[in-house]
């Protein structure tokens, strides 16, 4: 046949149309098994999209939230709460996440088990903080010793509970798992331009990242060298852009604690702020709030007093918060590109997250323990870091950044009490996964050792009171009454006995004031003169009472879980000032009412409640976003690429996340070192082995 050749092999001859007929029904059949794939993966993202929405919009319930009229009464109510304003919302939201699941899902099937498995934690932890988000129901005295309700609500509950969180579980499990990809196949690219220009090429959306970068690659020489001058102009666009918060927050935002502080100042007259009685004439602070805080706003009250204008003296206090802090996120960004070699779009983005996301800019002007922790925390969080990548590369630490490295520290623990228990746990860790040990262990007992020695110097001289136990002990002593109210009776009368004798107050009394939002009720009525036998009775009778109720022991602190929910935004209240009026507490700022807002203020109060419900920047405001979402994330995509080093990063961050669980309640500024340090949370994962590895050779001097 014309046309037509036969080759041999051997001595079997080969017909090139049957290779070819062979060729295309191999191609055929493969194709259709893609297109079959296809049809699968679609089909499950149209699954995964419509749970996923309906989880996302139904309501959190427990098994009392119930109607009375039955549980299907109460699921179709819920359900048509969701078209409230109409279908198309919904139906717009399915299909964004259809298109988002598509290539999640090819993404996830593409990865390794153990990548899957890591996602799959990823994902569990983001759902059971969006699908458990209005959890702790507030219950307040005998009312927590009520019964629980029928065992057929409990069980419907959990399965409609189970239902919502593993539908979320799964939609965030495939897109993390595509982020964990992304992550991987960015960090093993040799060259992140060139991957991009390549990338770009291949749709629409990737040609408009493309460019977006490329129009921003003006601040790449910005974040590649960590000097003085870099420093400043982040710290500059970051001041420049909090400024409206500093308009709008005038003249400051001050809060029960910082009032008393002042009124010590001012007065010389100290209270008990837990018992709320005077302390005696000798005492002229209380080291329930720190001292070195404590002297540091009254010498700016003092001079707004002395030039006649109080509002102008504290919002200069307020201001110079917002001055250091800024500087410390701007050495902390500079040292992340310039020192770590962390990517400069990385550090571009932590950098435009500061500047933009409203509750840095807002906070900032808060007058408050916690914030003046802040800039001492973050520059020490960089001597931290610094500190592994010497020690890590075999460099010289030199005594000059030891001894920074100590103020720092010691500034932290003077700040804030729990700041250098936070710093000394972090040593302790590097003192178990990292060489030096010699130095490590130096520094804990010199930190140790002053923080003892500091009070015994300084609380004659400036006459401050100590504190008590109470603080230490303020879940125990909660749960211990938790455990009175629901299961006295079932307790011996010296188990009782034992209970009782720590506080001062009457056990009914007691009772009445408890509730499971804060342990302050509870914890107030200690008595400060029990003897160490009867709190020693105390902490054995809460420990056996511990195993044998553990949900009672959970149910009456379960603020300790608010932090890790999507619940609220970051927000302290808008006010001038409050607290303390019967102690003098109107003697600050005396032309303003307690809560009253000022003017600016008035108008910030309407803009941060409008950001705070806008899509995708409210949800920057969540505080669950930095207490659980970045930490965990950070921590996974860490073990994704194996980078077993960077963990001692997180370590500070870690650390503070498990201080949540022993707040004697919730307060948004408890979790602010996590929402302010994000940027090494953020950039752990991404800090190049390179970067803290010792080098293979060594140049001889």
């Amino acid at each position: 046949m014309s046309g037509q050749r036969t080759t041999t092999a051997g001595s079997i001859p080969i017909d090139p149309n049957a290779i070819n007929a062979i060729s295309q029904a191999s191609h055929g059949a493969s194709g259709g098994k893609t297109h079959s794939h296809d049809i699968r993966i679609a089909v499950w993202s149209v699954i995964i999209s419509f749970a996923s929405v309906y989880s996302l919009l139904l309501p959190y319930r427990t098994a009392g939230d119930f109607f009375p009229q039955g549980r299907l009464n109460t699921f179709l109510h819920d359900v048509r709460a969701i078209n409230i304003n109409g279908s198309v919302p919904p139906a717009l939201l399915v299909l964004a996440l259809t298109a988002l699941c598509i290539p999640a899902i090819q993404a996830f099937a593409g990865t390794t088990r153990r990548t899957r498995l890591l996602a799959a934690l990823g994902g569990a932890g983001v759902s059971w903080s969006i699908t458990f988000s209005g959890m702790g129901k507030i219950r307040i005295g005998k009312a927590f010793a009520d019964a629980a309700p029928d065992s057929g609500f409990r069980v419907f509950s959990a399965i409609y509970q189970g239902i919502r969180w593993l539908s979320v579980a799964t939609l965030f499990t495939v897109l993390i798992a595509w982020m964990f990809q992304r992550i991987c196949r960015h960090q093993n690219s040799s060259n992140q331009v060139d991957a991009s220009d390549n990338e770009a090429s291949r749709g629409l959306f990737p040609r408009v990242w493309a460019s977006l970068w490329k129009s921003l690659s003006w601040s790449e020489g910005l974040y590649h060298s960590f000097t003085a001058s870099h420093v400043m102009i982040i710290t500059g666009t970051m001041l420049l852009c909090w400024i409206p918060w500093i308009i709008m927050m005038a003249p400051a935002n001050i809060a029960a604690d910082t009032v008393a502080q002042l009124v010590w100042m001012r007065t010389g007259k100290a209270w008990d702020p837990s018992t709320r009685l005077d302390l005696p004439a000798q005492y002229h602070l209380s080291d329930q709030h720190p001292w070195f805080d404590s002297l540091m706003y009254g010498a700016f009250d003092h001079l707004g007093l002395a030039v006649g204008n109080e509002a102008l003296g504290l919002m200069l206090l307020a201001i110079v918060h917002v001055i250091a802090i800024t500087a410390a996120l701007g050495i902390t960004i500079s040292y992340l590109g310039g020192r770590l070699g962390v990517s400069w779009r990385l550090c571009l983005v932590i950098t435009a997250g500061y500047a933009l996301i409203p509750v840095f800019g807002r906070l900032s002007m808060s007058v408050v323990k916690d914030l003046t922790f802040m800039p001492f925390y973050l520059l020490w969080s960089v001597l931290y870091v610094e500190y592994i990548r010497r020690v890590q590369r075999e460099e010289r630490l030199g005594w000059r950044f030891l001894l920074a490295f100590y103020c720092l520290a010691m500034l932290c623990g003077m700040t804030k009490k729990l700041g250098i228990y936070v710093i000394v746990a972090a040593l302790v860790v590097l003192l178990v996964f990292m060489h030096k040990r010699i130095i490590t262990a130096m520094l804990i007992i010199a930190l140790g050792a002053s923080t003892l020695a500091v009070p015994k110097i300084v609380y004659p001289q400036l006459h401050v009171a100590p504190g008590g136990v109470q603080e230490m002990i303020a879940l125990p002593l909660q749960q211990g009454v938790a455990t009175l109210i629901r299961h006295g009776d079932e307790m011996t009368e010296s188990e009782r006995d034992a209970i009782t004798a720590v506080f001062s107050c009457p056990m009914d009394d007691i009772e009445h004031r408890f509730t499971t939002d804060a342990s302050d009720p509870v914890k107030d009525c200690y008595d400060r003169k029990t003897t160490s036998k009867n709190l020693m009775a105390f902490m054995k009778v809460w420990a056996v009472q511990g195993l044998r109720h553990p949900k009672t022991y959970f149910e009456s602190t379960i603020w300790t879980l608010k932090p890790f929910v999507l619940d609220g935004a970051y927000d302290e209240g808008f006010f001038v000032r409050w607290g303390w009026p019967e102690k003098g507490g109107n003697m600050i700022l005396p032309e303003y009412k307690e809560y009253e807002k000022s003017a600016p203020q008035r108008v910030g109060a309407s803009v941060y409640s409008i950001m705070e419900n806008t899509p995708v920047i409210g949800v920057l405001m969540r505080e669950g976003v930095y207490t659980l979402w970045l930490p965990l994330l950070a921590l996974l995509a860490c073990l994704v690429q194996r980078r077993y080093r960077n963990l001692l990063f997180l370590a500070p961050a870690m650390l503070t996340v498990c201080t949540m669980a022993v707040q004697p309640m919730h307060q948004f500024r408890y979790s602010w070192p996590l929402a302010f340090g994000m940027a090494f949370i953020i950039a752990a994962p991404f800090i190049s082995e390179t970067i803290t590895k010792r080098p293979k050779t060594r140049t001889a001097k």
